[in-house]
């Protein structure tokens, strides 16, 4: 589920994104994966190439997801401005002020891809300009700032994430 805070619409260079459609502050949570979202065991896709091929899908853990809204329109950069937290699994937050108008973009990386995964972000962390940086420390970091400012901002989704969960935990009783 996307934040309602954002727009895809096409680019004149990498196909279509998000953009924000007002300033989306630090540590505001944009989005999660919601059981509308399809997921499937990662152990189900055979090989790298068939995950490569699954359009708009990543790998989380041990499932491979395929997000339910124009969420699948985040593209990537080294220097992302949205993170996946450890807090909860599946839920994206804001790492910085996202300014209206600006491209929402997400670290690809943090997804497992694979090492002939072509960057073209050129960024000052793209990981064709760097050598080796800690990066699971670096993104770390960054969400530990954004998590520090949860109850500081306006959470859009808090109550939609909240029903989803007690949705889960209802049905995990049963």
């Amino acid at each position: 589920m996307l934040a309602n805070l954002f727009i895809a619409r096409k680019t004149l260079d990498h196909g279509f994104s998000l953009f924000a459609k007002e300033t989306v502050p630090l540590g505001t949570i944009v989005s999660f994966i919601c059981p509308k979202c399809h997921t499937a065991p990662l152990k189900n896709v055979k090989n790298t190439e068939a995950i490569k091929n699954l359009a708009y899908s990543f790998v989380l853990g041990s499932k491979v997801v395929t997000p339910c809204s124009d969420n699948r329109f985040t593209n990537h950069s080294c220097t992302a401005n949205v993170l996946f937290t450890r807090f909860k699994p599946g839920v994206v937050i804001a790492v910085q002020d996202i300014m209206e108008g600006e491209e929402v973009t997400c670290d690809y990386r943090a997804f497992g891809v694979m090492p002939e995964f072509n960057c073209f972000c050129n960024t000052e962390n793209c990981m064709k300009n760097t050598i080796e940086i800690d990066l699971l420390g670096w993104w770390e970091s960054r969400i530990n700032v954004a998590l520090k400012e949860l109850k500081n901002v306006k959470q859009p989704l808090l109550e939609s994430l909240t029903s989803v969960q007690n949705t889960l935990l209802k049905s995990k009783k049963s």
